[in-house]
């Protein structure tokens, strides 16, 4: 019975009152909140590259649909100097 008492008891290294497992809790909680300060700063940065790719996305779609009314140009003044060389004829 006691060797199981001597399991269940919590460590005693690790009791708050021993100053080395205080500034180890101190240390791990400073660890976590910067990792919590270097998440949101990813997190800030992955806004921004969304943006942007949606930025480039809109850009592109905008550049099909010019490239589509110059080719549609294009062929209008393909169709007027053909229509004009026959006339000519």
């Amino acid at each position: 019975m006691e060797s199981r008492f001597k399991t269940l008891q919590p460590n005693r290294a690790c009791f708050p009152s021993n100053l080395g497992c205080v500034q180890e809790v101190e240390t791990g909680t400073q660890f976590a909140s910067q990792a919590g300060d270097v998440l949101e700063t990813i997190a800030g940065q992955i806004v921004a590259v969304t943006d942007m790719v949606r930025q480039v996305a809109t850009a592109a779609e905008q550049q099909t649909a010019t490239t589509g009314e110059i080719t549609q140009n294009v062929q209008q003044v393909a169709d007027v100097t053909q229509q004009s060389a026959k006339g000519a004829q």
